[in-house]
This record gives structure tokens, sequence and C-alpha cells, in this order.
């Protein structure tokens, strides 16, 4: 997803450590574990207690002075069938890399213990631990402002973006998601011969990652800055950003319609999760004892 730095390094000098949310000119807003859910699919039930997680790692790997994420993957790639090390090692890069995108920009063992408690399958609250990762994120972005600092601070800002694609469609008269259309894995060749190298979204998260970014620019910020200072124009507003999810196909297991019907189990416990007050973890400290920390 290419970055939109304008909208967000705006968006950044209206977050408030306090709330925890923005303090737009129409009202506060912020992302929540609904948005959480209906972006990524990532669980936000499951209990974060540490005693569930393994009291030490189960192996080792090397990470300073290595050369970066290519010289990781080749020190803990083998051959043939993969190993729970192996699996392991690629939860490490995927989750530094693609989704927490922490300020190391290279190999670290920061979320060891919580891709391991991924690798033995156990129930794990990571959509939790995302949202959390990212207010800490915008706490210290703002702190940066507050002190006349450059951001420059790693962080999940591709959820921020994604969340802000959704809100910020009709302000900037962006096309319809149901018209997005997502990179395919493989190309496949249609009826015609013409190869195809896209796909329709079945996500809202695939849909909002799928728009232009844009390099930051002082007029662009501009722009951004006073649409967040003075509010959207009204007609521009989104109160409700997943109006149209029976076009998405995911989340498979939360479905708006099903909240109120006492069948679908899931759906009832992923909405009461996402409305309800709580504590969110934003890490582990894996020293001799397993702590986590919470915003």
């Amino acid at each position: 997803m290419a970055k939109d730095e304008p909208m967000m390094s705006a968006a950044s000098y209206f977050w408030s450590n306090t709330l925890n949310a923005f303090l737009f000119n129409q009202g506060p807003m912020t992302p929540t574990l609904l948005d959480v859910t209906m972006l990524t699919g990532l669980d936000i039930t499951s209990s974060a207690n540490p005693v569930n997680m393994n009291v030490k790692n189960k192996f080792s790997f090397k990470t300073r002075s290595i050369g970066g994420w290519t010289c990781f993957i080749s020190m803990n790639m083998g051959i043939g069938p993969v190993t729970s090390r192996e699996h392991t090692a690629f939860l490490l890069m995927w989750s530094e890399k693609f989704l927490f995108c922490g300020p190391s920009y290279g190999p670290t063992t920061n979320w060891q213990h919580v891709v391991e408690a991924l690798e033995e399958k156990k129930q794990f609250p990571l959509g939790k631990f995302l949202l959390g990762y990212l207010y800490q994120t915008l706490n210290l972005a703002s702190a940066r402002i507050a002190s006349g600092s450059a951001i420059n601070t790693g962080g999940p800002w591709w959820l921020l973006q994604t969340w802000l694609n959704l809100h910020t469609m009709r302000v900037v008269d962006r096309p319809a998601l149901t018209k997005a259309e997502f990179p395919r894995s493989q190309p496949i060749i249609d009826e015609d011969g013409q190869e195809i190298t896209t796909r329709r979204c079945m996500s809202f998260g695939e849909a909002a990652s799928t728009y232009a970014g844009s390099k930051l620019s002082a007029e662009l910020f501009k722009d951004w800055f006073g649409n967040f200072y003075d509010g959207f124009p009204k007609d521009s507003r989104i109160w409700f950003a997943y109006e149209n999810f029976a076009n998405f196909e995911l989340p498979a297991d939360f479905r708006f319609n099903e909240i109120n019907s006492e069948k679908f189990e899931k759906s009832r416990e992923v909405f009461s999760t996402a409305i309800s007050p709580c504590i969110l973890p934003v890490g582990i400290h894996q020293g001799r004892n397993i702590q986590i920390s919470y915003e």
C-alpha cells in the first residue's frame, strides 16, 4: 500500500494522548476494535493473559549485524517440509515487517512470545495488540510534534491510513469501495486469452488499501490539515463506514446482521467485545519475566 504521508501527518496533529482519539472539528474519532475486525479480521476476543505464553523462547534467532531481512530469511529457511522453527522465523518477519512495523526496520525478536503462541495455534488477541500498538505509535508521534521533533517513528501506520481512507472517501471523492481491485497472488487467463492480475476485493481492508498514496508536500499537507481543522463538509461525513458490509465476504466470522441473533454466538461475542470498555495490551517485555504493557 502506497503511503499517504500528507493525510497521516496532518491527522497526527489532532491526536489526543488523553482520549486516544483524534479531536477533529466534527467531533472525536478513533480507530476501534470493531475497525480492526472489519479491516483485518484479526482476533479480538481471546484472552491476553501472559500465563498462557511460554516462559522462555523456544528458539534462539540471531538478528543483529546479519544484513537485514534477506539474510535473516536465508539463515532460517531450510529444505523440505516447513519446521516449527522455520514457521516461527517467518511469523517473526511477518509480524515485525508487515503487521506492527516497529522502529527497528530490521530483524528483531520483540514479538517472539506472540508469534510462538500463534505458531502453536493458541488463541491470541492479535487485533487488540495491533490497536494498542497503533495508539502507542500515535502517542509517540504526538509527543514528538509537541517537542518540535520529526515524527519519524515506526508503527502500524498502514492501519491508520486504511481507516482514514474509509472515513475520507467523500472528502476527496474516491471511487466506490466495490469498484476497487486487489492484486491476485497468481495471474489467471480469461476466456479471451488476456492475463488477469487483479480480483474483486473481499473485505473493507482490501478495498480501502487500494487507494493511491501521496508523498509529503506542503500543499497537500495544508489541504488535509484544513479538512481536519475546519471539519469535513456535512454531506461528506461518514458516521458508519461499514453500511455496505454485505458487499464483502470477509470477515466471515462477524456479520452485522447476526449480532441480534442467538444463533450466531461468534458475531455476538465479537460485537460485545468491540463495544465494551477495555485496557489494550501494546507490547510484551521479554526479560526474565513476561510483562505486558497496556494502553
